[in-house]
């Protein structure tokens, strides 16, 4: 698998389990409370982990190339579940007024969509140096005699 396939590949796949997390939340009417989006980073974080985990397996990797895998995986699933979330909040004009009214803001839908994807990219800015943090060579530690 050719290395700049990683980040697409399981970005989009990272983004189907946002979907996938989203509709589960509004079969059971959670989508308006925003402690339930603190899930939204741990599925990142396992979409950065496995696509960093394939790079490892495939060959050594620098942490700036590391980096660079993790963090276009994140975007590319925010840039999905965005994609996702902005045509869901366009037929279900309620749960977006519901949302912002949970939220305490005055927000349209656009702003709204706007601010869902600058906290996936921040999500995904955060979770790639912790994901990193567990691939560090440095860590392993030898005998020194």
């Amino acid at each position: 698998m050719k290395k700049h396939n990683l980040p697409l590949k399981y970005g989009i796949g990272t983004g189907l389990v946002l979907i996938f997390y989203f509709l589960v939340l509004s079969a059971v009417n959670l989508t308006t409370s925003p402690i339930y989006s603190i899930v939204n980073a741990l599925i990142c974080g396992v979409g950065v982990f496995f696509a960093i985990n394939k790079l490892n397996n495939l060959r050594e990797f620098s942490y700036q190339e590391g980096f660079g895998i993790g963090f276009l995986t994140g975007f590319y699933a925010t840039l999905v579940f965005t994609i996702f979330f902005g045509i869901y909040s366009l037929y279900h004009a309620s749960f977006a007024k519901s949302l912002v009214a949970e939220l305490g803001l005055d927000l349209n839908s656009g702003m709204l969509v706007f601010v869902e994807a600058f906290l996936g990219l921040l999500s995904a800015l955060i979770v790639t140096p912790i994901v990193l943090l567990i691939f560090k060579s440095s860590w392993k530690v030898e005998n020194p005699t």
